[in-house]
């Protein structure tokens, strides 16, 4: 470029800077399939609007070119308000400048923005990667009518167990109805953070069911009871025992797929900042747990652009974590609590950086799903029964849901490690099963990637059971592959505990 030319630009740089601001034009749907030839049509959009070719260039500063049309550029008010009046704009925005509103789960996953982990740098924070997501995803009226309750505050204690949402707003609405000044609502421990905005005013507080039976002891101890509500206070970091399934988390075994097991992974799900609407709110759910490991996917796909579906699960499941941060058994949440098991957690707590670097995956071809998987498409899938059953498949878990006589099962591991390594198996066998595996040790080199063995299955009694859990792992001094098993011995075709 001539002096008279950088001159020209750097006049025009300077022109922009004093006068611009930035604004995000939004175009709609492509209408080219060519990344290239829809930045051009940007800069022959803004060319009209700023006069010349060099003026577009210089302002526009990112063109969105993949999933829809837009870009954003720098321009005066005026500009941006004769952009807008093209029959081919959307919407023209000024930019904003958003502060990050999150919660803890992407610390406790090991995934800190400021201070980025391993996987965050060599997968360039899953730069170019796109999500897409389908997620699969007291006191009752009688006995508040009945009581004098005006200018009083209420204790109710939930004794049962399980989904109470609509219940409390229930409970609300009554409280308040009755002229109560408050509500002390008991329940079970949930870690979820119920929602006390029906309260429309009054004071309310939620706390833990031995909370509620020591105020209610106090009150019939006392002859003039005096209530004072004071401010909640936050526990995080190690003071708090975590992680633990949540009890409104998808259980296994699978109704209608036994011999796949389910879940797959664990994922933080309950009281995460979510948009919803116009606004945030703390949610738990599934729901909130999908994001999390979509997220975690996608750095691993920008780590690892060739890997299969197949062997991004793999990853995340081998490589999860059975044991909260002091090397407990994870707890699960019922009543009581319980220690819990892959029909909990799957493969167990998803473990982002231990997946960047799983060692072996369970790779599939697509096309064996058909061999255990002959559906047709109703009102409810229809499978054909004389297919395989789908604990030949791939799987990094073994479920079989009818153990009567010795079996064998194969699986096929890929080391996508280091060129040489060694692998040792390790059997964790369920309770009543006897495991062997042949060959018990693994052996990888630069001709031979890939080895296959089989897993012997033997029922050590004839019982009619329930599940059992175990495991198998391959390990060596810097990986541990460890996928679930779970097997239930029978001896009939009813499985009840009664009938």
């Amino acid at each position: 470029m001539a002096r008279k030319e950088y001159d020209k630009h750097d006049h025009i740089l300077q022109r922009i800077s004093a006068d611009c601001n930035l604004y995000i034009a939004y175009l709609g749907e492509k209408k080219h399939d060519d990344p290239t030839l829809v930045t051009a049509s940007h800069h022959d959009m803004l060319s009209t609007i700023l006069g010349s070719k060099e003026e577009a260039l210089a302002s526009i500063t990112y063109s969105y070119k993949h999933g829809f049309s837009g870009f954003a550029a720098m321009l005066t008010e005026e500009q941006a308000e004769h952009l807008a009046e093209l029959p081919e704009v959307i919407s023209i925005t000024p930019n904003q400048k958003h502060e990050l509103m999150t919660t803890r789960s992407w610390d406790f996953l090991g995934l800190n923005y400021k201070t980025p982990s391993e996987l965050l740098r060599r997968s360039n924070y899953g730069e170019d990667i796109i999500i897409g997501i389908i997620d699969t995803g007291s006191c009752s009226k009688e006995v508040l009518n009945g009581t004098s309750i005006n200018g009083k505050v209420v204790l109710c204690i939930e004794v049962t167990f399980g989904p109470l949402r609509n219940f409390v707003k229930d409970i609300y609405a009554d409280v308040i109805r009755g002229g109560a000044s408050g509500l002390i609502f008991a329940l079970y421990t949930t870690d979820i953070l119920l929602t006390t905005e029906g309260c429309q005013g009054i004071a309310c507080v939620l706390v833990d069911i031995d909370i509620g039976f020591q105020v209610a002891t106090y009150i019939g101890s006392e002859s003039l009871p005096i209530v004072k509500i004071e401010p909640a206070n936050s526990i995080i970091g190690n003071q708090v025992l975590a992680p633990k399934v949540a009890i409104f988390s998808s259980r296994g075994p699978s109704i209608k797929y036994p011999t796949v097991l389910k879940p797959d992974i664990a994922a933080p799900g309950v009281n995460i900042l979510a948009a919803k609407e116009d606004g945030y709110v703390f949610d738990s759910g599934t729901s909130m747990a999908a994001p999390h490991v979509a997220g975690v996917v996608a750095l691993l796909k920008a780590l690892h652009p060739r890997w299969s579906h197949a062997a991004l699960k793999s990853a995340i499941v081998t490589s999860a974590s059975t044991e909260d941060e002091y090397g407990m058994p994870m707890l699960a949440e019922a009543l009581p609590r319980k220690v819990a098991d892959p029909f909990d957690y799957g493969g167990g707590n998803i473990n982002p950086n231990r997946a960047a670097d799983p060692g072996l995956v369970y790779d599939i071809d697509p096309r064996d799903y058909n061999k255990f998987f002959a559906c047709k498409i109703k009102k409810y899938d229809i499978c054909n029964i004389t297919t395989l059953p789908a604990y030949h498949l791939n799987l990094p878990s073994i479920s079989i849901p009818e153990l009567r006589h010795p079996i064998k099962v194969q699986r096929t591991v890929t080391n996508v490690g280091n060129v040489d390594e060694v692998y040792q198996s390790a059997i964790h066998s369920p309770l009543g099963v006897k495991i062997d595996v042949e060959p018990p040790t693994l052996v990888f080199n630069v001709t031979k990637k890939v080895n296959t063995f089989k897993v012997s299955m033997a029922p050590l009694w004839k019982v009619q059971g329930d599940y059992s859990f175990g495991s198998l792992t391959w390990y060596n001094e810097h990986h541990a592959v460890r996928i679930p098993i779970a097997v239930r011995i029978t001896i009939r075709d009813f499985y009840a505990d009664v009938a």
